[in-house]
């Protein structure tokens, strides 16, 4: 490098530090290395002090937007918003070199790209304005990729203007964004076949199978729920347990949901015995070893299924259910209880109701429960119950005791002293 040097040869200095930022890059994301990724922005920025958008504005536009990506991966990689924002702000700055009318397909990539990099930052940072953008960034994209020459792009664009609706009207609690979501979802499938995309359609179906349990929760009836279960169900079709076992089971997970709540409000049981198999099919594959937090959230969630389906059930086979959910309410407490107090009351809550559901026995009420956890959650409840009497005790001794009389003279606030 010493010998092309910037001023004397430029446009071989430009060349070479983009072509080192590629490699760079390359290294940083296979080895999840932030140096590298820091290296590579750099060299890309070296490149653009040669390259200008008035005379070389394609190497201009491209060195710009592998800065952006190499700044998105970064900040991801890092967990910082600083990144991104420079990210947004160099996809943006890409944007001048192309148009709608002359480059359309460099301006919706670039459009899709942005898109998402406003999806990421608004998602992480739970700023609405930030989703409006991505959903008008991915708008320009759409428009500007032509269905019939580019099907896979077009519904590439589509199906990432779903996400950002669906992940705007979730935060907004907006039923008519949700609603748009579940309309480019659709739009989505239109070239996102069974037979063409198996993969595309799958992940498809998934995302609008969340949609659509989000808006049968805001619902009273179970039309929705069960279109969300129809949906869940098209993915699951195509997709192989063994090709995406985490995703396999994360659809498990919502048929459970959406099953759950349709059990809740019909009258009968299929519906809530099809949920209790849903979750426990969705942790055969999500261990508690691979990722116990959510292993907790479906220990929780099948917990209460359980119970509710013993609510329901002759009294001979009721006590058996709901001392299941009492042994997955125990499980999901047993992790949570160190890890995030809002889902570990959610759990006492449910183990609260099948203990008064089983007549609040003194002993483990079936084999199923644990009994080194079932002891753990006695100890703290003796803990609180003695905590409780303490500070009851400290309150009745403080209101006894006579008030404290102030000296003579004393002045509930302080005067000025007298010259």
């Amino acid at each position: 490098m010493t010998e092309y040097t910037q001023q004397r040869v430029p446009n071989r200095f430009a060349k070479i530090q983009f072509n080192m930022a590629n490699v760079l890059s390359n290294i940083g994301l296979n080895t999840r290395d932030p140096g590298s990724l820091e290296r590579a922005n750099e060299a890309y920025r070296k490149a653009l002090e040669v390259y200008t958008l008035e005379d070389q504005p394609k190497k201009w536009a491209l060195a710009n937007f592998n800065l952006a990506a190499g700044l998105m991966n970064l900040g991801m990689r890092q967990g910082k918003p600083g990144p991104m924002e420079q990210a947004i702000a160099a996809y943006r700055e890409t944007l001048r070199a192309y148009s709608v009318k002359f480059t359309p397909a460099d301006w919706a990539r670039t459009q899709n790209a942005l898109g998402s990099a406003l999806m990421t930052l608004g998602s992480g940072k739970s700023d609405p304005a930030l989703l409006q953008q991505a959903i008008e960034a991915f708008d320009q994209a759409v428009g500007a990729t032509d269905r019939q020459q580019a099907p896979a792009l077009w519904s590439m664009a589509v199906f990432n203007l779903a996400d950002a609706r669906a992940k705007l009207g979730e935060l907004s609690n907006d039923v008519d964004v949700l609603k748009q979501a579940v309309r480019s979802y659709r739009q989505a499938l239109e070239v996102r076949t069974k037979k063409a995309a198996p993969l595309a359609f799958s992940t498809t179906q998934y995302q609008l199978g969340n949609v659509l349990l989000n808006l049968g929760v805001k619902e009273t009836g179970v039309e929705t729920l069960n279109s969300a279960v129809t949906a869940y169900g098209e993915a699951l079709e195509v997709l192989p347990r063994e090709r995406n076992p985490r995703l396999w089971a994360e659809i498990q997970y919502g048929v459970g949901n959406a099953l759950s709540i349709i059990g809740n409000r019909e009258t009968g049981v299929d519906a809530l015995e099809k949920s209790v198999q849903a979750y426990r099919d969705s942790l055969e594959e999500c261990t508690r070893d691979r990722d116990p937090l959510k292993w907790a959230q479906i220990q929780l969630s099948l917990g209460s299924a359980l119970r509710f389906l013993g609510e329901r059930q002759p009294k001979r086979r009721q006590r058996a259910t709901v001392c299941e959910g009492l042994a997955a309410h125990l499980l999901s407490w047993e992790v949570y209880r160190t890890s995030n107090q809002f889902y570990a009351l959610g759990a006492l809550t449910g183990i609260l109701k099948e203990l008064k559901m089983l007549n609040n026995p003194k002993r483990p009420p079936c084999k199923a429960v644990r009994r080194d956890l079932w002891k753990q959650y006695k100890e703290m409840i003796e803990k609180n119950r003695k905590q409780k009497l303490e500070l009851e005790a400290a309150a009745k001794k403080k209101a006894a005791s006579p008030p404290t009389e102030q000296p003579t003279g004393a002045s509930k606030s302080a005067a000025a002293a007298p010259e």
